[in-house]
């Protein structure tokens, strides 16, 4: 049980930083977000967007 616990925390804890460095890099300027893909429903729509940060938008090109 207590590997168990212990597992979970730590899914619970990379999960946070994963996040967290995920908001770091889409926080900075407008710019294209290199080896990122774009998934709407289970289909990739695209790789590499355009994110513009000001507006909050993710632009496919």
């Amino acid at each position: 049980m207590k590997q168990f616990a212990l597992g979970l925390a730590l899914g619970f804890l990379l999960g946070l930083v994963g996040a967290g460095w995920a908001a770091v890099k889409v926080a900075g300027d407008d710019d294209f977000l290199k080896g990122w893909e774009v998934v709407v429903k289970g289909k990739k729509a695209c790789s590499d967007p355009y994110v513009r940060v000001s507006s909050k938008e993710i632009e496919c090109v």
